[in-house]
């Protein structure tokens, strides 16, 4: 089902057969973990493969889709040629791909986000979202397909409204080896009517703040989504799903026992968890000691039928 270039460091012939790889224009990128190799197993199951590599449970395991492009402008560097006495050129350093991504929506929240993956480049390979082949934009290795490795990611500073155009947001996205674009390219397809922007969907990201603080075992806490309180769609899911939330100490990261989840009492929409003041774990936190309030895992939100979102955390104070 895919199509690739094999090439080798000898020259081809120049015939074409068939359909050529052509990279059209990004309509996106995704994140995924630097060394992550697609089989041609997990391949031919590319919408489940990548929908468990957006929502894995593990943040160092994830990928993560970036959509809804404005524009693209071409960057990095043309090669370098080098000129001897006798007036012959050499190649003395390769050309380098760069790309500036624009985008437009999500405002403050996108930038914070966008700008916690800068010089992230180490940890993440990237693959380009090809909506015009409906396909990844990807390189060929010996065991399957992989992101293109990175040189540098850098979000760039936020260009401020102008009474003509709104907030603008960019990131410059640099690869670190033109020979996987140059001599090894590659294209995941998705599947016959499966849209490809379609399938790449990350999760919301879900943050914890508190609402009340600690005082005899209990606290409460607001779940939001960037400015969405989880109260007003899944405030029964949030209370009933046992699992969903956890507590643990700190200092020896043991789990404290949570006696009840309900709603709560002082702060409108929030969530009021008593931990069982009894447990040894709980006793074993001195006042002023730490506290850490989790939701777990995307996992356990699917199970608590709060598809979609991801884990988040928050450290509290014992009086």
């Amino acid at each position: 089902m895919s199509t690739f270039l094999k090439c080798t460091n000898n020259v081809q012939n120049t015939n074409i057969l068939g359909c050529p790889i052509i990279f059209n224009e990004p309509h996106g990128f995704i994140y995924v973990p630097k060394g992550t190799i697609i089989t041609p197993t997990q391949e031919v199951a590319i919408v489940t493969t990548l929908t468990n590599m957006f929502k894995n449970d593990s943040t160092k395991l994830r990928a993560y889709p970036f959509k809804n492009i404005e524009g693209i402008e071409d960057g990095g560097a043309d090669a370098v040629l080098s000129t001897s006495p006798y007036g012959n050129q050499s190649v003395a350093k390769d050309a380098i791909y760069g790309f500036t991504f624009e985008f437009r929506d999500g405002g403050m929240s996108f930038q914070a986000i966008n700008s916690s993956f800068t010089n992230m480049q180490d940890s993440f390979d990237v693959m380009f979202i090809d909506k015009e082949a409906n396909a990844l934009q990807c390189t060929q290795v010996a065991t399957g397909k992989k992101g293109f490795s990175l040189g540098l990611i850098q979000a760039q500073k936020v260009m401020s409204a102008n009474g003509t155009d709104p907030q603008i947001f960019k990131t410059y996205i640099e690869l670190a080896d033109s020979e996987e674009y140059d001599y090894t390219p590659s294209l995941i397809q998705m599947p016959l009517g499966t849209k490809v922007l379609d399938v790449c969907k990350g999760l919301y990201q879900t943050q914890m703040e508190l609402a009340t603080p600690m005082a005899a075992g209990v606290v409460e806490v607001n779940i939001f989504s960037n400015t969405v309180n989880l109260f007003d769609d899944y405030s029964t899911q949030l209370i009933a799903s046992s699992g969903l939330i956890k507590m643990y100490n700190v200092a020896t990261g043991n789990e404290i026992s949570i006696t009840s989840i309900a709603a709560g009492t002082t702060v409108a929409k929030s969530i009021r968890l008593t931990a069982t003041v009894l447990d040894a774990d709980y006793v074993a936190v001195p006042s002023g000691g730490l506290i850490r309030i989790e939701l777990v895992s995307p996992s356990a939100f699917v199970t608590a039928s709060i598809p979609g979102f991801s884990e988040a955390s928050l450290i509290i104070t014992k009086p």
